[in-house]
């Protein structure tokens, strides 16, 4: 059994063949959502309530873990584009981490990777 520092809370739930979790630490600065499987129109749903419950705390820093993502539809980034809308409301700085290869040209062929770099200030 893992023991966590105080203030850590994972959560995990399946949807179809997606499993997700996210962790808090302290009082929301950063939070990690961790995703896996195939995100896809099947499972696009869940991904953003996954998404609004992470950022419905406000935390400063958002992490959203792909490295354990298989495959990414189009319809499959629909809920990550709408995140980074609401973390920019929000004031909270998002990056996507662990993306294979694969997922990140996924990413890159509808732009998601420009309005990531936006957000950061990297991009024009």
């Amino acid at each position: 059994m893992q023991h966590h520092p105080p203030g850590h809370i994972t959560q995990k739930r399946r949807a179809s063949s997606l499993l997700f979790g996210f962790r808090r630490s302290g009082p929301v600065a950063h939070l990690a959502v961790r995703l896996h499987g195939d995100i896809d129109a099947v499972s696009a749903e869940e991904v953003g309530r996954l998404l609004d419950e992470a950022l419905r705390g406000g935390p400063a820093a958002l992490d959203v873990d792909l490295s354990e993502v298989e495959h990414i539809s189009t319809d499959g980034i629909v809920p990550l584009f709408s995140a980074l809308k609401k973390a920019r409301l929000r004031g909270t700085h998002m990056m996507v981490v662990g993306a294979s290869r694969h997922v990140w040209a996924a990413l890159h062929r509808v732009g998601f990777d420009r309005a990531l770099a936006h957000q950061q200030g990297d991009g024009s």
